[in-house]
């Protein structure tokens, strides 16, 4: 990963591993559905992005409640709003299409921290 840090206002042609972008995520409980539009980490390496339709992502959030957890890094700065929480105990996939606006792109700083929360919960992050 490159050490260039994108802001909001970029434009990106290429989705990579430490971008985050908003994704319309939807769930079900007790039989509604429930739609929000949030922050997700790219996690998926970059050829998987550059060939595949799908991305792996982390949700983000910006309640700090667990921030205490070793599967969680806190993120601030880098285009988003509010300084959020990497879930990395909470591991998605979508299709690239469903990704909404591009928010920036985190440091290879964050992504090593990102790497060893993954060490925390049993996976290894491959290159």
């Amino acid at each position: 990963m490159n050490n260039i840090i994108y802001t909001s206002e970029s434009i990106r042609n290429e989705i990579r591993r430490g971008d985050m972008y908003y994704l319309d995520i939807s769930w079900e409980e007790n039989g509604k559905i429930f739609s929000k539009e949030r922050p997700v980490l790219i996690i998926s390496g970059n050829i998987n992005n550059r060939i595949n339709n799908n991305i792996i992502y982390v949700k983000l959030t910006s309640n700090l409640k667990k921030s205490y957890m070793p599967s969680n890094v806190l993120i601030s700065g880098y285009g988003l709003k509010k300084e959020s929480l990497a879930q990395c105990d909470k591991i998605g996939s979508d299709e690239k299409r469903n990704l909404k606006s591009y928010v920036g792109t985190v440091s290879n700083e964050v992504m090593k921290k990102i790497e060893q929360a993954f060490s925390y919960i049993g996976l290894k992050f491959a290159a």
